[in-house]
């Protein structure tokens, strides 16, 4: 799959792909979130209540909805004062490779603001791009 990246500062449920990939801290859903678990009907929100996902490290809850998109995946982070790069660039090269495995040829990835922990804007950036291309 070739692989272009372009960084976007929007809302995920400003973002229409046919595949989205949410990184989340451990705990509830978050409020960055609100608006678009309304937009798909509840969907990402029943995953939480149903306890199918809580975010920790490296868990994942693939969500089918009628939304902007119509597959999220949600990636867990685990707790954000554990955050760190390594950690996010797994998180991207996850997404990447279900997203090749699911056969889409284009993909959104989110970082909630509360799961990156201290690790800067940019440096985030840089770590989705390198985990993007790690699991293309």
């Amino acid at each position: 799959m070739t692989l272009s990246t372009s960084v976007l500062s929007i809302q995920p449920a400003e973002y229409a792909s046919p595949f989205v990939a949410l990184a989340v801290p451990a705990g509830p859903l978050p409020p960055s979130l609100a608006h678009l678990d309304a937009m798909t009907g509840g969907a990402i929100g029943r995953v939480y209540q149903a306890g199918d996902f809580t975010g920790k490290k490296e868990e994942q809850a693939l969500v089918h909805a009628d939304g902007p998109a119509k597959r999220y995946l949600l990636i867990g982070l685990g707790k954000p004062e554990e955050a760190s790069r390594a950690r996010i660039r797994r998180a991207a090269a996850i997404a990447a490779k279900r997203a090749r495995a699911a056969g889409v040829r284009s993909m959104g990835f989110y970082l909630s603001p509360k799961a990156r922990g201290t690790v800067s804007a940019r440096d985030a950036g840089q770590v989705i791009a390198e985990g993007l291309a790690y699991g293309a």
